[in-house]
């Protein structure tokens, strides 16, 4: 996945893909660690919000249109909905902007409950100026919402081992 996301080959095709509007590449690499904010919806929500809206600030009163930002403070965490309503919003204005979106989401079964990653990745589809790539060892969730209904897939089981 770190090949995909960095390498010079996947990025001459990523830019094609952009046909000329700004392509903006969004990485996140789950992680099993002791702290559960490394393997949560909450910390790729934050992880992919962060990345999106350092590059472009200009996102940020619509992401958060309560202005969420301010009353939060260090100790204060946004709630789930808030961060999946940012993104939404973000996703949208950027479509607006003529952005493209091209999201490296790695290691997807270090995530806790994959029925809840799953939905929430949905909010990627459907969209021509959003691709989404992601890596996951062959668990039977997200084979069957990834591997199958026409969309493309890759097993490098046999190739790495």
């Amino acid at each position: 996945m770190k090949y995909l996301a960095h390498h010079s080959s996947p990025e001459k095709h990523r830019a094609t893909w952009a046909c000329g509007k700004t392509l903006l590449v969004v990485r996140h690499y789950f992680w099993k660690s002791e702290k559960p904010l490394e393997r949560s919806l909450e910390g790729l929500m934050r992880s992919l919000l962060y990345q999106i809206l350092g590059r472009h600030p200009e996102f940020i009163d619509s992401a958060f249109p309560d202005r969420e930002w301010v009353r939060a403070g260090k100790e204060d965490r946004f709630t789930k909905t808030a961060l999946q309503r940012a993104l939404r919003n973000v996703l949208r204005d950027g479509r607006a902007a003529n952005l493209r979106f091209f999201f490296a989401i790695d290691e997807l079964d270090e995530f806790d409950q994959p029925d809840e990653l799953i939905h929430f990745l949905q909010i990627f589809y459907g969209s021509s100026s959003i691709k989404l790539c992601v890596s996951s060892r062959p668990l039977n969730a997200f084979r069957e919402e990834f591997g199958q209904g026409g969309r493309p897939s890759l097993d490098l089981r046999g190739l790495t081992e």
